[in-house]
């Protein structure tokens, strides 16, 4: 046990390594020709060249999972300035003059930015998403009395199933 936690974890900080240069090279190599060629279209707009610029430096974002769960969370708790937010990219998405060519390479350039963030991350994806099922779990900690409460029991025939 002493010598295979330490090989463990040494093996885990190479294969990151790896992964984290496979997808710095995917991106150079891959996504930023597919967003050199979008940025040259005429009949996208400024704003939609910008989102995939930003996609583009996102790609390899450590924090992007962390800040994508943190607006899921802002959402959840009807956060005003998180449904502003998406209230605005919305209302930017259905009166942007781009074509529907050019936002469809946009979607493709972001899908690429998600696959290629996944790519590495996942290790702390894994990570943010079990921690705010624990969180979440201990706010909605349900007690017995809760629960048959929430259920409505129309008869004493009625049988609990497990």
């Amino acid at each position: 046990m002493n010598t295979l936690l330490p090989l463990f974890v040494g093996v885990f900080c190479l294969w990151q390594c790896g992964a984290y240069a496979k997808a710095h090279y995917v991106r150079r190599m891959v996504m930023l020709r597919k967003v050199m060629n979008f940025l040259d279209r005429e009949d996208a707009s400024i704003k939609v060249k910008l989102f995939a610029s930003a996609a583009f430096q996102d790609a390899i974002s450590f924090r992007l999972p962390a800040e994508i769960l943190n607006f899921q969370l802002k959402r959840a708790s009807n956060d005003k300035q998180a449904k502003r937010a998406e209230r605005s990219v919305k209302q930017m998405i259905e009166k942007d003059p781009s074509s529907k060519e050019a936002m469809g390479e946009l979607n493709e350039i972001v899908e690429m930015m998600f696959q290629i963030n996944l790519s590495f991350n996942r290790p702390f994806i894994f990570l943010l998403t079990t921690l705010s099922m624990l969180f979440k779990i201990r706010k909605e900690i349900v007690t017995p009395q809760k629960y048959f409460d929430a259920v409505k029991l129309e008869g004493s025939d009625n049988i609990l199933r497990c």
